[in-house]
C-alpha cells in the first residue's frame, strides 16, 4: 500500500513540475525552409528580458 502511494505522490509531483520549467529556444537560425513553415501551427515571441538568454520567434 505504501508503494501505491509514494508511486501516486511522486506522479502528481512530477506532472506539475513540467509547467514550472520554460520552454527556452537554445538557438537561431536565420534560413528556415518553405516547407517548415508551411506545416506551422502556432507560434509565440521568446524575449530576452525574461527566464530566456535570446530573442527568438518559437
Amino acid at each position: 500500500m505504501d508503494l501505491r502511494v509514494l508511486a501516486l505522490v511522486l506522479f502528481v509531483t512530477i506532472y506539475s513540475v513540467q509547467g514550472a520549467f520554460p520552454k527556452c529556444c537554445a538557438q537561431t537560425s536565420m534560413a528556415v525552409s518553405p516547407h517548415i513553415l508551411y506545416h506551422v501551427e502556432r507560434y509565440h515571441f521568446q524575449n530576452s528580458g525574461g527566464v530566456c538568454e535570446i530573442d527568438a520567434l518559437v
